[in-house]
């Protein structure tokens, strides 16, 4: 959870580096990029899961090489939209995301505190002494506790730019949203990556709030190249992703209409077809089996006529009808999908 937020994260972070880049509590800040290395080593302590047989930087199920849902939604595989050294560096980067978020957080985290004990601990300052440039406190007068890389008015996460309850509301979110999420992981329950965008959208707002992008002019010119590369790159292959999945998607659907000849009930389409022509609720708890997709089994359907497969199938009980043509994203690509037949469901 907390990597796929970050990767998430990275068009912000990149607009927002020159701002963050100097730590104002440096012993905080790299003991939050520390913690964040060790959490990266967590999901290699464990095997790969289950249905990506890779390890789990990244929730899924839209984070994946094979496209949105990869491979959750027709039988079959889905050709990689990224070679593996491609998704190795998206990975790397939500990791390398990961550690900075997490040395950001806990600086702002200690500057926070830092600015509680400064409420809570007054400094009694005696008749005529200085404090900061030229400033005299007359006796009896009381001034917060300073230092070097005291953080603005109002604690850590402060800023001029927003007001503290709004402030203070988008924390709350986040503390609520991830203690549901790590309760849904303790109890076995299903988390997957699009759970977090509300997360994305508060922690982008406070990352801007406590370091404001500065204007253009004043990046180092090697800065901004980087950040625009970097956005840039998140940009494109978000757009491809998207283009994928709407071609993949409508293809589907439009083989699955064309079948002739038996009834939509009897069509294993994908997750989506068959639970649009479901009759029945769907059973949660069902598994797949050795003619039926788990999709087919929640829907409490019998084997299928006719299966569509994202890749050539090679099984005894299925007869290769067709082969349709499809563009991989949208406009341009070329994949296909097939239609087959299993004649001892066809009767």
């Amino acid at each position: 959870m907390f990597f796929t937020t970050s990767l998430l994260l990275v068009p912000v972070l990149a607009a927002t580096a020159p701002a963050w880049w100097r730590p104002r509590r440096a012993r905080a800040r790299w003991l939050g990029m520390g913690l964040g290395a060790a959490l990266a080593v967590v999901p290699a302590l464990y095997a790969p899961g289950s249905w990506t047989h890779r390890y789990q930087w990244l929730n899924g199920d839209y984070l994946d090489p094979r496209g949105i849902n990869g491979d959750k939604l027709l039988i079959g595989s889905r050709p990689r939209l990224l070679p593996p050294i491609g998704w190795a560096a998206v990975e790397g980067l939500a990791v390398v995301a990961g550690i900075v978020v997490m040395g950001l957080l806990v600086e702002a985290v200690a500057g926070a505190v830092a600015g509680v004990r400064a409420r809570r601990v007054p400094v009694e300052v005696g008749q005529g002494v200085t404090v900061g440039a030229g400033a005299t406190v007359g006796a009896g007068a009381t001034v917060g506790a300073a230092g070097p890389d005291r953080d603005p008015p109002g604690g850590a996460m402060a800023a001029p730019s927003a007001a503290p309850l709004v402030r203070r509301a988008l924390v709350a979110e986040l503390v609520i949203l991830f203690g549901a999420l790590v309760v849904a992981v303790v109890t076995n329950g299903a988390t997957y990556d699009r759970y977090l965008w509300p997360a994305v959208l508060a922690a982008a707002i406070l990352l801007l709030d406590r370091y404001p992008p500065p204007p253009l002019e004043h990046w180092h010119p090697a800065a901004s190249q980087v950040a625009l590369v970097v956005a840039s790159a998140f940009a494109i292959v978000s757009l491809l992703v998207t283009l994928n999945s709407d071609a993949f998607d409508g293809a589907r659907w439009r083989l699955d209409t064309q079948v002739a000849g038996v009834p939509a009930t009897a069509v294993d389409g994908g997750f989506e077809w068959v639970g649009a022509h479901a009759t029945s609720v769907d059973d949660a708890n069902a598994s797949s089996d050795a003619t039926r997709s788990y999709w087919v089994a929640m829907a409490g359907e019998p084997a299928p006529c006719v299966e569509v497969s994202a890749s050539p199938v090679d099984r005894a009980d299925l007869v290769l009808v067709r082969t349709v043509t499809w563009r991989t994203w949208l406009l341009f690509g070329r994949s296909r999908l097939y239609e087959y037949r299993r004649p001892s469901a066809c009767g």
